[in-house]
């Protein structure tokens, strides 16, 4: 089932307690479809800061996947819940492919605190190129930020969030991820809806 945007901010309301839409006065660049591979963001794009936003259902148990990733291990994003540490946590990623621990050209943002009952959430995060930042939202409620280590930029000289390998959302990867995380896809994609992809754009708190 795919979700409508009326429906979408319903949910988004609902999960929130009607506190805050970070969808909110943005303008949707394109739609990209569960389960696929994409190649549709371009180099200028990613070049940009940029906010994504899906529903999508979080299982009643932790099971390792990706949500979203983006470009590989030279410069990439992964969001989805990751193994590296062994914790389990929900992160978010952007910069640096290279590393598994943040530097001065990449930011991780890992949270413990993500829903675990088999329902559909609304999750959005979004990429600030300079100084280096991601954010993240769960059903309106804001999960945390985080920066780069030195102030530097996301993938430092070359300024973006992500390299130009194809993109997958919820779907298993078919090239390389940033380095440490799973090519595995989401492990409850049933439910998801389209990934609304916001170009050049920050979520406003």
């Amino acid at each position: 089932m795919i979700f409508g945007s009326n429906q979408k901010l319903l949910m988004a309301r609902a999960g929130a307690g009607g506190a805050f839409d970070p969808e909110a006065g943005l303008s949707l660049t394109r739609s990209i479809s569960p389960t696929s591979l994409d190649s549709s963001i371009t180099s200028t794009e990613k070049e940009q800061d940029a906010v994504f936003a899906c529903d999508v259902t979080f299982g009643s148990s932790i099971a390792v996947g990706l949500l979203a990733e983006f470009g590989a291990d030279g410069d990439g994003a992964w969001v989805g819940i990751e193994s590296v540490s062994g914790a389990g946590n929900f992160r978010v990623r952007a910069g640096a492919g290279n590393v598994t621990s943040p530097d001065n050209e990449s930011a991780f943002l890992d949270i413990s605190d993500f829903p675990r009952d088999d329902a559909v959430h609304t999750v959005v995060w979004d990429f600030r190129i300079s100084v280096g930042r991601v954010r993240l939202w769960i059903d309106g409620d804001f999960k945390g930020e985080a920066f780069t280590t030195g102030g530097g930029d996301l993938a430092g000289a070359a300024a973006r969030w992500a390299g130009l390998n194809e993109d997958a959302y919820v779907n298993t990867s078919s090239s390389s991820v940033c380095q440490g995380e799973v090519t595995t896809g989401w492990y409850s994609p049933s439910g998801a809806s389209d990934l609304r992809f916001y170009a050049n754009q920050l979520v406003t708190a």
